[in-house]
């Protein structure tokens, strides 16, 4: 019998040398991993140890990307483990939707810099950081115009994840940059975008909104 859903799962270890070296808007990759009973879905993570921004200073980013060859409904958690203290470990939790070919999903303010890099924190342990991903997902079949609204996740708690935060939504005029200045409605963009959600959050007092990290072409099918 088939599960109900999928899972995936990946340890991945960076070296403090490896993580400090990297300046604002380079990236790590981590090894590609995959459920064992569903390969077509490729995983990895990309990190961007002091973000890409220009206005948020030094704060970690942490993206998961998918590539299929089919849509997939997914919630996950990513976690920076804390050696010192499990409870100061970073975690984030998303319910989302991976588009065909590749997409992505993440944090792009996931923890300090500064606060990651100090040795009484305890994120080090024997000078390396421990990335943890958990995901649980379901392969579409076939194009849905809502399909979290069917997802077998509503039957199911998401084991060894905290609860995801409801984020707030306000209007707000969103720019993506890089693409003559194209506007986007919030609507459009929490729909594909998750990201989206934790950039407005943080910055929700505005009314403009600028982003780079949207690809623009799915607003226009």
């Amino acid at each position: 019998m088939m599960p109900d859903f999928h899972v995936a799962e990946t340890r991945w270890i960076i070296f403090k040398r490896r993580f400090a070296e990297k300046k604002r808007g380079e990236s790590i990759y981590s090894p590609i991993f995959e459920s064992s009973s569903f390969s077509q879905a490729k995983w990895f993570l990309k990190l961007y140890p002091r973000g890409y921004g220009t206005a948020e200073g030094d704060a970690v980013s942490v993206y998961l990307y998918c590539d299929s060859p089919q849509h997939v409904n997914a919630r996950y958690e990513i976690r920076l483990e804390n050696c010192a203290n499990f409870d100061a470990t970073v975690k984030c939790c998303i319910s989302t939707t991976f588009h065909r070919n590749v997409s992505n999903s993440g944090r792009k303010m996931f923890a300090l810099y500064d606060t990651v890099m100090k040795t009484n924190e305890g994120f080090f342990n024997n000078g390396a950081l421990l990335f943890t991903c958990r995901i649980e997902f379901e392969p579409l079949p076939t194009l849905s115009s809502s399909p979290l609204s069917t997802s077998v996740f509503s039957r199911f708690p998401f084991r060894n994840i905290t609860n995801q935060t409801q984020h707030s939504r306000q209007d707000c005029q969103i720019i993506v940059k890089n693409n003559n200045q194209i506007p986007v409605s919030s609507a459009v963009l929490s729909k594909h975008s998750p990201v989206f959600k934790e950039m407005f959050e943080a910055q929700k007092s505005k009314k403009k909104l600028y982003i780079d990290d949207f690809d623009v072409k799915l607003i226009q099918k």
